[in-house]
């Protein structure tokens, strides 16, 4: 099975388990441009022509003033081809007050909640897949000794409004082939921070336990999906 088809069933699998896409939802993909929102909108298009599910769907880009008008236009021309708009959220958050990349995730999830809900947009898909998933539960054991990471769907009941992971069980490594495979378009980062240190301890952690646990990933994942109260001792 080439990678195309299995994402697509491995993010029909998170949409059936996570009831994430119902008809005649409108959703918006936070689109970054990198690799991973990026393939995300392409892939919920193929699943918006391939599939029973009759939803809308948009891009929403938060412009921090970090880029350049060239990458702009490459993120609209990029959705355009596939006749989705894209709206460009210019926002005031200067590179100075990036002091850490979970106070960035909170400003970036903030504005895109705003934009979607003035759209009319009722669902909001990001990008994390399996690995950050998995490497955010290594973080939370090995910084704050708890089992627990981000959930795949997390609703806004007063902004009528819910977020959605549709790449939770799809590995980086497949959306890192798929990009080769399919020409997309991606954007250099402009993050002033660089790659976060913590999250790449994480990941070196994780490709080392793969090396003797092939689908440590699925397990880790699998667990977090099952876990109970009595699951935490072995009596």
């Amino acid at each position: 099975m080439s990678d195309y088809k299995f994402i697509l069933t491995q993010i029909k699998k998170a949409i059936h388990n996570y009831q994430m896409i119902m008809p005649h939802d409108f959703v918006a993909v936070g689109l970054s441009g990198g690799k991973d929102s990026m393939g995300l909108l392409y892939l919920l298009h193929e699943l918006q022509i391939h599939s029973h599910l009759n939803f809308r769907l948009c891009a929403i880009h938060l412009d921090y003033g970090w880029g350049n008008e060239d990458e702009l236009s490459l993120l609209k021309d990029f959705a355009l081809s596939m006749n989705i708009p894209c709206y460009i959220e210019k926002i005031n958050y200067p590179a100075e007050r990036a002091v850490s990349c979970s106070v960035c995730a909170r400003v970036r999830r903030g504005a895109l909640l705003k934009k979607a809900q003035n759209l009319g947009v009722n669902k909001l898909a990001l990008a994390h897949h399996l690995d950050d998933a998995v490497q955010t539960v290594l973080l939370n054991l090995t910084d704050g000794g708890r089992f627990r990471s981000f959930k795949p769907t997390i609703a806004y009941p007063e902004q009528n409004l819910t977020l959605i992971r549709p790449l939770i069980y799809v590995n980086e490594s497949s959306l890192i082939r798929l990009k080769d495979e399919q020409h997309l378009p991606i954007i250099p980062s402009h993050c002033p921070l660089g790659e976060c240190t913590n999250r790449s301890n994480a990941a070196q952690l994780l490709s080392a336990l793969e090396k003797t646990q092939p689908h440590i990933k699925q397990k880790i994942l699998h667990a977090l999906e099952h876990l109970e109260a009595d699951d935490a001792w072995v009596k």
